[in-house]
């Protein structure tokens, strides 16, 4: 994991935190309305964190096979096989990216969450 490259992911996320609390609760800052900010920030990056990092896309290669057999002239011609468009298709580029947004996204999610929390024991 590139420490520089996973601090500036999380830089970016604050930094995308605080433009949609603008719109949204305006400019004024308080511990309830940036708990709901980072939590809705921090789960919309979560979940396709998770979803790349397990590579789900890989589900959908049959998919796009079929497709291309279908409506491409070329198709059959590329890849006889569904084994070598898979071959043709897979690349084992290890990026650890998805690996700092996870880290990233789960720290603004707690964050999130502790907020969120406080605010409600102040409320009880």
């Amino acid at each position: 994991m590139k420490f520089w490259r996973f601090l500036l992911i999380l830089a970016t996320l604050f930094a995308t935190s605080y433009l949609l609390h603008l719109p949204v609760f305006g400019p004024s800052i308080s511990i309830s309305s940036a708990g709901d900010i980072l939590f809705v920030v921090g789960i919309v990056m979560f979940l396709p964190a998770i979803a790349a990092m397990m590579q789900a896309q890989r589900v959908f290669m049959g998919i796009r096979y079929v497709f291309r057999l279908l409506f491409t002239r070329d198709g059959k011609t590329m890849y006889p096989t569904y084994s070598d468009y898979v071959f043709a298709k897979t690349t084992d580029k290890e990026t650890t990216f998805f690996k700092e947004l996870f880290v990233a996204s789960a720290i603004l999610l707690i964050i999130g969450i502790v907020l969120s929390t406080i605010t409600y024991m102040n409320m009880v």
